[in-house]
């Protein structure tokens, strides 16, 4: 139920898929530095929480995928920030409660936390997020706050469609807040 990666010093990249489906894995520490591919715990169904406040965000502010991560740190990062937004990173996580995400993390991805109905709180005052991508936060059922960064320009289609318990999205700071697409929420 637990993946303790912590002591992996060396493990630098996670491919896409690695523990998409699982539905033992409830807990996953990770060290620091580590870059995660696209849909890397896609419907891990027992999932509760997960930081990944260290991981890796590319100079795009977006974590991707890469088929083979080549040896050179740079070119690895340069293949990471051409492939483009990461697609459901952690969608259909049912049992997610709380996640922590990097500081330097500036786009959500398309159905980033999609589905994930036992998320009540986000908080990503401490991003500097510009692009909530479409359905980021869709059918989190439980969803009750959002607390947004001043960063915020663009709140795409459908980002909080279906957050029947919303109550809240502070978006007070979000002084160069220039678009906002259907289905806001």
């Amino acid at each position: 139920r637990e993946v303790d990666l912590a002591g992996a010093a060396a493990l630098r990249f996670i491919g896409g898929g690695s523990f998409s489906h699982s539905p033992f894995l409830a807990r996953l520490r990770l060290p620091p530095g580590v870059a995660l591919g696209q849909s890397c715990f896609r419907r891990c169904l027992a999932l509760q929480e997960l930081d990944l406040s260290a991981a890796v965000v590319p100079e795009g502010g977006v974590v991707t995928d890469v088929d083979d991560p080549p040896e050179d740190p740079e070119e690895w990062m340069y293949q990471l920030h051409a492939m483009g937004h990461d697609e459901g990173l952690l969608s259909g996580c049912e049992a997610l409660a709380r996640v922590a995400l990097p500081a330097s993390l500036r786009h959500t991805g398309r159905y980033f936390l999609y589905g994930c109905s036992a998320l009540t709180n986000v908080d990503l005052a401490h991003t500097v997020i510009t692009t909530l991508a479409p359905h980021a936060f869709e059918s989190c059922l439980t969803l009750r706050t959002v607390t947004l960064p001043p960063t915020v320009t663009t709140v795409c289609d459908s980002v909080f469609s279906g957050c029947r318990e919303l109550r809240s999205i502070d978006l007070s700071e979000s002084t160069g807040l220039t678009h906002i697409g259907r289905g806001f929420a």
